[in-house]
């Protein structure tokens, strides 16, 4: 995961070299955490996501993130989406536009709307 710390952002953005949207680092956070991970159950679409958000085919909301792979979706300042890829640290990944990608404690990302986790059986 480290590796994919500090790329640059542009929104909507899906090219690491030319930038990312935290939508991108989220589903780079479930490739690595879920190789078996479907573009129909993680889409890098904005509205798709909130789809997503929305079917219980794939996720199920939950109460808070505590388990590696649980989606956390925000929306202040704007929507966001995070990964919790430490459940002991409680760090999370995403990106936003001062930092890129990066690792965030999951207790400054901000208000967090939504929980969500994968599906154990499909």
């Amino acid at each position: 995961m480290l590796d994919l710390v500090g790329l640059p952002y542009r929104r909507s953005g899906t090219d690491p070299t030319t930038g990312v949207d935290c939508l991108w680092a989220a589903r780079a956070a479930l490739e690595r955490i879920y190789p078996d991970l479907t573009l129909d159950e993680f889409p890098l679409d904005k509205a798709a996501a909130v789809e997503m958000s929305e079917s219980a085919d794939y996720w199920l909301p939950v109460r808070s993130a505590e388990q590696l792979g649980d989606v956390l979706l925000g929306n202040e300042p704007e929507p966001w989406v995070a990964v919790l890829v430490d459940p002991v640290g409680r760090y999370c990944f995403t990106a936003n536009r001062t930092r890129g990608t990066h690792l965030v404690f999951q207790g400054n990302l901000g208000r967090v709307s939504q929980t969500l986790r994968r599906r154990a059986t499909r």
